[in-house]
């Protein structure tokens, strides 16, 4: 499950099911669908992990019945949902979406999104799953809901250097897209090569800090910037293309490659 030293795919999944801690329960999964799910009051989560053998695409809802009182706060629940791709070698699993879930006494519907039916996908009520090492934190793909994009942005897939091999980028001047996430600090992944431009970020609302994406040799996923440590609760980053770039760059480009967030 090593490949030239590192975890793969198949490693994440065995590590996210050694991680199913508490007691099983009761999980069916619909035609090629397989689910074995758990729930640990003591780590403060419920876990059901997916996959397939038939190469299945396309979403899938996952019931959720009974969810207990202590997994719920002010009628909602916390839902990650997260991706651990068929990869070889893999970073880590990447988070799908990661959102407050209104829990209203029937089954709690969630959608996940199967983006190749040779993945593995799990579900987390309350405390997720890390995304990396033990206490460390979530990894939220570019792509994923978390991330919107307004006019002008495109997206790539089959990028080998980037997580999960996609990039989403753009080349105008004024596009803005904004990440909203939970937690307490968050580091954006982006690239830094020698056509990059000078993007701005801003908190909540908060004055703009300028980052300039150029560098002589490319750096497809490296940290371009990190918050400070923040109040523990709900954020957003805003990121915006300034239209100005290095003297040095030779394009106008900006690409997002990932978060890193602190729960």
């Amino acid at each position: 499950m090593l490949w030239n030293g590192q975890p793969t795919g198949q490693w994440w999944t065995y590590r996210a099911y050694a991680q199913m801690t508490g007691n099983l329960v009761a999980a069916t999964g619909s035609g090629p669908i397989g689910v074995a799910a758990s729930i640990d009051r003591n780590a403060g989560r419920a876990v059901a992990l997916l996959g397939n053998q038939t190469g299945q695409t396309g979403t899938t809802t996952v019931a959720i019945r009974g969810v207990p009182s202590w997994l719920v706060t002010s009628g909602r629940a916390r839902v990650t949902v997260a991706r651990i791709a068929n990869q070889s070698p893999l970073t880590g699993p990447a988070v799908v979406s990661s959102t407050d879930v209104a829990v209203t006494g029937g089954p709690l519907n969630v959608a996940v999104p199967m983006t190749s039916g040779s993945d593995a996908y799990t579900v987390t009520l309350g405390t997720p799953l890390d995304g990396g090492t033990t206490g460390g934190p979530l990894i939220v793909d570019a792509n994923s809901p978390d991330f919107s994009y307004g006019a002008n942005w495109g997206v790539t897939t089959g990028v080998p250097d980037m997580f999960n091999g996609t990039a989403n980028w753009s080349h105008v001047a004024g596009a803005t897209a904004t990440f909203r996430f939970t937690g307490t600090q968050v580091a954006l992944h982006a690239v830094r090569d020698a056509d990059q431009q000078i993007m701005a970020l801003s908190l909540d609302g908060g004055a703009e800090t300028l980052v300039d994406n150029y560098a002589a040799a490319r750096n497809a996923s490296g940290v371009a910037w990190t918050s400070p440590v923040l109040a523990a609760g709900s954020h957003t980053l805003r990121i915006r293309l300034t239209g100005t770039k290095n003297a040095a760059s030779s394009g106008w480009n900006v690409a997002i490659d990932s978060a890193d967030v602190t729960p």
